[in-house]
C-alpha cells in the first residue's frame, strides 16, 4: 500500500422492483466501480436480494483500495454507499489546504443538491396542482350528464373510487361541485 492510499469497505445498496432490476443494478454498479482509475476493487461479496413488503432490496460489500482520501470522498459522493468503514490506515493526516478544498467541494455539492430538491419540490407542487385541476375537469364533464355516485364517477373518469374519494370532498368544500345524499352534482344543478 503506497503512502496516502486508503483501504475501505463500502456497502452499495439498491432498492426497487422487480428483483431483476435490483440484481442487474448491483451488477452494473460493481462493473462500473471496477473501471475507476482512482481505486481498485480488492474484494466483493454480493448478498442475495430480499423482498421487503412491496419492493426488493439487495446489497454488495466491496473492499476498495483508494489512491488517496480525496478519491475515497469522491467515490462516496458519486456512488452514495449506505456505509463506509476505513480499514487502513489507522490514522489519516490531512493538510489544511486539502481539507479546505474538500469542504468547499462538499458545500458546492450540498448547494447543488439543495437547488435540485427545491426545483423538484416546485415541479411536484405544480404537477400536483395541474393533476388536481385535470381531475376536477374530468369530474365536471362527468357531472354535466347529471348527478352521479362516487362509483359512477370513478367508472366514467377512470380513477379508482378509493383515490377519487380523497378529492371529491375538496371539490365540495371549494364549491366546485355539490353533494346531495350519495350523489355529486354541479353547483348550478338542483334536484
Amino acid at each position: 500500500m503506497k503512502p496516502g492510499s486508503v483501504i475501505a469497505r463500502v456497502i452499495v445498496e439498491v432498492i426497487g422492483k422487480p428483483r431483476s432490476f435490483v440484481d442487474e443494478s448491483i451488477a452494473a454498479e460493481i462493473k462500473q466501480v471496477k473501471t475507476l482509475e482512482t481505486s481498485r476493487l480488492l474484494k466483493k461479496r454480493v448478498f442475495k436480494t430480499k423482498k421487503k413488503k412491496t419492493f426488493y432490496s439487495g446489497f454488495a460489500e466491496l473492499t476498495l483500495l483508494f489512491d488517496d482520501i480525496r478519491s475515497m470522498m469522491d467515490f462516496c459522493f458519486d456512488y452514495m454507499p449506505s456505509s463506509i468503514e476505513v480499514i487502513e490506515p489507522g490514522t489519516v493526516a490531512v493538510q489544511e489546504v486539502e481539507l479546505s478544498n474538500f469542504l468547499n467541494d462538499v458545500l458546492a455539492r450540498l448547494h447543488n443538491m439543495d437547488m435540485i430538491i427545491k426545483t423538484t419540490k416546485t415541479e411536484s407542487r405544480i404537477l400536483n396542482e395541474t393533476s388536481r385541476r385535470l381531475l376536477l375537469n374530468l369530474v365536471i364533464l362527468s357531472l354535466r350528464k347529471g348527478p352521479k355516485s362516487l362509483d359512477q364517477i370513478s367508472a366514467e373518469v377512470g380513477v379508482p373510487a378509493a383515490q377519487l374519494s380523497n378529492f371529491l370532498p375538496l371539490f365540495v368544500r371549494n364549491r366546485q361541485i355539490r353533494k346531495e345524499g350519495d350523489n355529486y352534482l354541479l353547483p348550478q344543478t338542483s334536484q
